[in-house]
């Protein structure tokens, strides 16, 4: 085979790698949708409520700007998680939930979760330079729906009969910014 022959082959056979490295590129960007677009309503009946304190930390820069710079984890707090029990159709039999919830065993309940998974997007084959070095990180997966699972985190919970909707700490519901999910 020729040298001609051989580099004709290897460049079909990129093109043939990019385009359906592209393809599955956009099949799965198709795919993507917002935390918002994800939430979920479960209903359940509690069977045990849990409370607990964990910590939190924050990010402590040294004040060093560029080569150099490092940052450590300070703590900074608690938080309070529930871990509660539930009866569920869903599937769904823990549900953890940061913040204060007046719940008790016997509630039937109405629980808001982001009912997602990650897909992981194909690499570039050829990445730009600023996608290797520059700020602009290539993204390397989306969120797109998925299924309940075992243990979910609760955004939000209502108590229907007692009339009580409780926010969790990761969910902003006036400004639709959900966090840790």
């Amino acid at each position: 085979m020729s040298k001609k022959s051989r580099e004709k082959i290897i460049s079909e056979q990129i093109k043939r790698n990019l385009e359906e490295n592209q393809r599955r590129q956009e099949e799965i960007l198709a795919k993507e949708k917002s935390p918002l677009e994800l939430i979920a309503e479960l209903e359940g009946l509690v069977t045990k409520v849990t409370s607990r304190n964990i910590p939190t930390h924050r990010q402590e820069w040294n004040g060093v700007i560029g080569p150099g710079s490092s940052a450590r984890e300070v703590p900074s707090g608690t938080q309070r998680l529930l871990e509660i029990e539930i009866q569920s159709e869903s599937g769904v039999k823990f549900l953890d939930f940061y913040g204060d919830c007046m719940l008790q065993k016997g509630d039937e309940i109405k629980a808001y979760v982001v009912k997602s998974k990650e897909e992981e997007l194909p690499m570039p084959i050829f990445p730009s330079i600023y996608q290797l070095y520059g700020d602009r990180k290539p993204k390397t997966h989306v969120l797109v729906e998925g299924d309940f699972q075992e243990r979910m985190i609760a955004i939000q919970i209502d108590i229907p009969e007692k009339g009580i909707t409780n926010y969790g700490t990761n969910y902003d519901p006036d400004n639709g910014i959900i966090t840790d999910f």
